[in-house]
């Protein structure tokens, strides 16, 4: 159900996101997501990509991973937006928005290979939508409202989200606050 609500969320501040909807399998409800690669397409993981440029880079380690920073990441994707044979275009500012998405809902899982790159069949390049958003809040979102969201985003140290980015973040949940409530329902009644 997480991923389900995060991408609902997603779509809300147009976020570029892989689709996510409510399946049933066997009486158990799930969530089933569309491939966003397509043929003749591939998925690039950024560790593969970090590899390339930084050569010390580990690309087989998961954990504790002293070398992937933010500061490296935005290093990779202006080097890659530079070479204009790529076609890369707004991939910094989305991969930002990927950031605040993920102060958002709390996630803390944009580890080196939960973002990437798409290569077209032109050898162009896209960012790949945001996916993989199960260890967020939102996992608890039937229980929260409102105020339990703003206590949540307060909590965040202002290193990582400034005030203004929290307010943001509340008001643009005000204002669909009809639309995550329908999501609410939606939920529960597939559930049963």
């Amino acid at each position: 159900m997480q991923k389900y609500f995060a991408y609902h969320i997603a779509l809300i501040i147009e976020l570029p996101v892989a689709k996510y909807e409510l399946a049933r399998y066997k009486e158990k409800l799930g969530r089933i997501s569309t491939n966003f690669v397509l043929d003749g397409e591939r998925l690039i993981h950024g560790n593969e990509l970090l590899v390339k440029i930084f050569k010390d880079y580990p690309v087989d380690r998961f954990y504790k991973v002293r070398e992937y920073k933010l500061e490296t990441v935005l290093n990779l994707i202006q080097i890659l937006e530079k070479e204009k044979s790529l076609g890369l275009k707004n991939a910094l500012y989305d991969f930002i928005g990927y950031l605040v998405f993920d102060c958002l809902i709390a996630n803390q899982d944009r580890h080196h290979e939960n973002w990437g790159f798409v290569v077209e069949k032109e050898q162009k390049l896209r960012l790949a939508l945001s996916y993989d958003h199960a260890s967020g809040f939102v996992n608890k979102i039937l229980k929260l409202d409102i105020e339990d969201i703003q206590r949540i985003l307060d909590c965040i140290p202002n290193e990582f989200i400034k005030k203004y980015q929290k307010d943001f973040a509340i008001e643009i949940l005000k204002e669909n606050i009809s639309i995550l409530e329908e999501l609410k329902k939606e939920i529960c009644q597939n559930a049963r």
